[in-house]
């Protein structure tokens, strides 16, 4: 067989793996920051945008941390331990998150521990899969991944290659972060900073999920606040197909207009998976490509 049909047969294999939730992930490209001190937990709630002061140990949950005019500047991963807080961060993020908490910490007894190179971050999304396995030395779990479903397991550095092991032969797929991208486009759901910028807000990917309205603070609040509450974005991320294949920053076209960018794309039969961001105006009109290829959205 060829290599690049067998290739595709095993990405495609992976990809049906995630869809099922048999899949198991590594964390490559993840910055890992524990947050230590006796503050540490009420500080991250009031800079954060979930309720983290609600999260119990072994409990993890998708979080935002934003400017003060409500743009994302992080979207990041939570995971509550015993002894701190754990946040996973996707390298490719414009700023590294200890730079852009660092200032926030003045006087709290707040520490911010990079363990990038201490911690492998792998994710499973059986969490059935985990059942009688004896924990290794130092792991830390949290329930949901950041796969959405199942657990993340931060395991120290050079112990994980048995583990997933022993996860593969109860059934786990290993999956490759190409997958996972193809995964993510499939299923149009966007990603900072690929399909939203530093100058992005939440609402523009339905992002809400991610924030607590109930909470007393967080940094960001009142922006994000009043668009909710008397507007909307200037721009919006839809999931769109097209019946020919189309490239990352092809033009999106409403009329002769053009409206917005593609952002992200997957090839799909002799079409393509798309994501795009456009402007808020033309989100309900009639999109093509440049080409004149009309863009769907999928049902």
């Amino acid at each position: 067989m060829d290599a690049e049909p067998e290739r595709g047969d095993r990405l495609e294999a992976q990809v049906r793996a995630l869809d099922e939730g048999r899949a198991l992930a590594h964390g490559a490209g993840l910055r890992t920051v524990a947050l230590r001190g006796t503050d540490a937990l009420r500080w991250a709630n009031d800079l954060l945008s979930a309720a983290l002061h609600r999260l119990a140990p072994g409990e993890a949950t998708r979080t935002l941390l934003l400017s003060p005019t409500g743009r994302i500047r992080a979207d990041v991963h939570a995971v509550r331990d015993e002894a701190a807080l754990v946040l996973l961060q996707p390298s490719d993020h414009p700023r590294a998150l200890e730079s852009l908490l660092a200032p926030y910490v003045l006087s709290s007894d707040v520490r911010l521990e990079d363990r990038t190179e201490e911690l492998e971050v792998i994710s499973v999304q059986d969490a059935s899969l985990l059942d009688g396995l004896r924990p290794l030395p130092g792991m830390i779990t949290g329930r949901p991944s950041r796969l959405g479903v199942g657990a993340d397991l931060l395991v120290p550095r050079g112990r994980s290659t048995s583990l997933v092991d022993r996860l593969r032969e109860r059934g786990a797929v290993e999956v490759s972060p190409e997958a996972l991208e193809r995964w993510r486009i499939l299923r149009g759901r966007p990603r900072f900073p690929v399909d939203l910028g530093e100058d992005s807000v939440p609402a523009e990917a339905g992002l809400e999920d991610a924030i607590d309205f109930t909470k007393g603070c967080f940094l960001g609040q009142e922006a994000v606040a009043k668009i909710r509450r008397l507007g909307h974005p200037a721009r919006v991320v839809l999931a769109l197909r097209a019946p020919n294949p189309v490239e990352v920053g092809a033009p999106i076209l409403a009329g002769a207009d053009e409206v917005g960018r593609v952002t992200s794309a997957t090839g799909l039969g002799t079409g393509s998976a798309l994501i795009g961001r456009v402007r808020w105006g033309a989100r309900s009109s009639e999109l093509a490509t440049r080409g004149g290829a009309a863009l769907l959205r999928p049902v």
